[in-house]
């Protein structure tokens, strides 16, 4: 498949947004100090460790099934499809968790 212009503007356009963004995971560069003694809560960690457990198990489960990768009985077994799944409701997971007040 040739690569189509419009995919080069975009490698672009990404490639500048990320190098815009990047200097905010490195708070030497904005002349912050960390927080000595600032930690993560409990529920953010139970939110962590059980995202991480979550997609473990899908990931442990599909590859317990024979027809992880069969395409005709997708619908009634474990594929890889479902370990995406997994990964993308963490994505939901914590995108709820950041916005709720």
């Amino acid at each position: 498949m040739a690569c189509q212009y419009n995919h080069g503007v975009r490698v672009g356009v990404d490639a500048l947004v990320a190098g815009h963004d990047q200097p905010v995971s490195f708070p030497h560069v904005w002349g912050f100090r960390p927080s000595i003694g600032n930690r993560p809560s409990r529920f953010i960690l139970g939110i962590f460790f059980g995202c991480v457990a979550g997609v473990a198990v899908v990931i442990f489960v599909v590859l317990g099934s024979p027809q992880r990768d069969s395409a005709e009985d997708a619908a009634g077994a474990w594929v890889w499809l479902d370990a995406i799944y997994a990964v993308s409701y963490v994505k939901l997971v914590v995108t709820l968790t950041m916005y709720t007040p």
